[in-house]
């Protein structure tokens, strides 16, 4: 049996925090008078609900990205989020605008750190009044970048546009803006915006917007692109006195050594246009030195649904029976994940756990209010939170960025509850096993013995140096084999899933 091995980390919120103008730590148990969470993890990153702290134990650059839904009891109040590297912040968003008759207002911030044995995260939310605070479903996921990868954000914002036609972001020699980048095996260039890969891979595009606007929109387009070209595109709307408002797009695509990846800013008017602190890009190879995930999947809808009514109940955003004409593109060759049109199924083929990305666009608003999105697995829900939608500025997007522990045959669907609007096209979905991912082996970050194999490829159980040296627990977690056991060495435990990769549920109450 291989025992392959990958750094994540995954939690998600079940409360609503405490109301407050200060800033607080979003996972903290103290931040909130009765605290549930669920989160999956692999053993080397740990979780300190007490501290609100994400601590590492395996050197490396991880990708992070941190959704909060953020709320106010009072109109024209604002929310910030930071994500802080040992008690410094990394990344600051700039000011997302709040109104109690349209929250909870989704906001992100994502990067990629490089993360030691022993640093610690946190996110943290900073409100402007009283009232401000984030509700559940808010949540964080992680995992460590093991191929090429690119990732840059605005530091100070770019100049105001009123550009009818294509607009790249990060292109800061003619646009402006100061854009904080960390690359390895991906160029970034500001004189263009480009991100061009040295090798052929398939990467996750994972583009978040922070804009503000000047009047209503209601047709900004955010492209994923290769070679200047659309991928596809998610339309995003906008009111001024509504703004800044974050808008999130995310596709899996492969980018040749001879192409380059972009953002792409479109729009019929010329309604102004500002890309503010905050606004950031990741594009992250996926594989494991060029060898695929053993399961992905990655596709978005090309046709509008019907119009879900505000009692129409549960509807599956994939399921065909809510289109006139389904159709969809597929970004990626599916494999180890069969979809089915019919019920909107996404089925896995194997035990393990899977990043799982949904960019879901409301258009076509009939009802301002908030309703729940759920994610189903095997017909029961996993995950729930709000998506606000008001007619004055849809296009409206929703994106939720989870890992999920699965197991053979289990399958997923995708759901919005009395909805009040249709599923616009750009709709998407990414999947993507991350336990088994393109070979990965290296179960211990730490050195093994150095006397544990001979010269001749022999695994010396008995030699003093082996049977008394032990790898260093993972935190809590023990790894599975034991250096000093007499004959074949085996496993701890098995299963569908070869264990300390843990899955999590946590409550406090105060």
């Amino acid at each position: 049996m291989a025992l392959n091995y990958h750094s994540y980390f995954s939690l998600f919120t079940e409360a609503n925090a405490t109301a407050t103008a200060s800033e607080f730590n979003i996972f903290d148990e103290d931040s909130y008078s009765s605290y549930d969470f669920t989160s999956v993890s692999s053993p080397d990153i740990t979780y300190d609900q007490s501290t609100g702290k994400i601590i590492f134990n395996a050197e490396g650059d991880y990708f992070v990205v941190l959704t909060a839904n953020v709320e106010t009891g009072v109109n024209n109040k604002h929310a910030v989020l930071k994500i802080k590297k040992n008690g410094t912040a990394l990344i600051t968003t700039d000011s997302i605008q709040l109104f109690a008759a349209f929250d909870p207002e989704q906001a992100t911030a994502q990067l990629i750190v490089t993360m030691a044995p022993g640093d610690y995260l946190e996110c943290t939310h900073d409100g402007d009044d009283a009232s401000c605070f984030v509700s559940s479903g808010t949540h964080l996921t992680i995992f460590r970048t093991r191929g090429h990868y690119s990732s840059a954000f605005y530091t100070t914002k770019a100049n105001q546009t009123t550009t009818a036609d294509n607009y790249d972001l990060f292109d800061t020699t003619n646009e402006g803006g100061v854009v904080s980048s960390k690359v390895n095996g991906v160029t970034y260039t500001g004189a263009n915006g480009r991100f061009t890969p040295s090798a052929t891979r398939t990467f996750l595009f994972f583009s978040t917007w922070i804009y503000d606007t000047g009047g209503n929109v209601n047709d900004l387009q955010h492209k994923l692109s290769i070679d200047g070209s659309a991928i596809d595109d998610a339309t995003a709307g906008a009111s001024a006195a509504l703004t800044p408002v974050t808008h999130t797009y995310s596709l899996l695509k492969e980018v040749a050594d001879d192409e380059y990846a972009s953002v792409k800013r479109d729009q019929g008017g010329t309604t102004s246009f500002d890309a503010e602190i905050g606004t950031s890009f990741s594009l992250i190879d996926v594989s494991n030195g060029g060898v695929a995930p053993n399961a992905f999947l990655c596709f978005s809808v090309t046709n509008d649904s019907n119009a879900l009514a505000n009692d129409s109940d549960n509807k599956d955003i994939f399921d065909e029976d809510n289109y006139g004409t389904f159709a969809k593109t597929d970004h990626v060759t599916a494999t180890g994940i069969t979809f089915t049109s019919a019920d909107g199924k996404f089925t896995v083929a194997g035990a393990g756990d899977y990043l799982v990305i949904c960019n879901l666009v409301a258009d076509t608003v009939a009802t301002n209010a908030s309703t729940n999105f759920l994610i189903m697995v095997n017909g029961s829900a996993y995950f729930t939170d709000k998506f606000r939608k008001q007619s004055t500025d849809d296009p409206r997007t929703h994106v939720v960025c989870l890992i999920m522990r699965l197991k053979a045959g289990d399958y997923l669907n995708f759901i919005v509850e009395d909805f009040g609007a249709d599923v616009d096209d750009g709709t998407s979905v990414t999947m993507v096993r991350l336990d088994d991912l393109g070979g990965s082996r290296d179960l211990f970050p730490q050195l093994e013995a150095s006397d544990l194999v001979g010269d001749d490829y022999v695994i010396k159980n008995y030699s003093p140096n082996t049977i008394g040296k032990q790898h260093d627990h993972l935190s809590t977690a023990v790894p599975q084999f034991s250096l000093g056991v007499p004959g074949a060495l085996n496993l701890r435990r098995r299963g569908d899933l070869a264990e300390p990769y843990t899955t999590n549920k946590g409550k406090s109450n105060k």
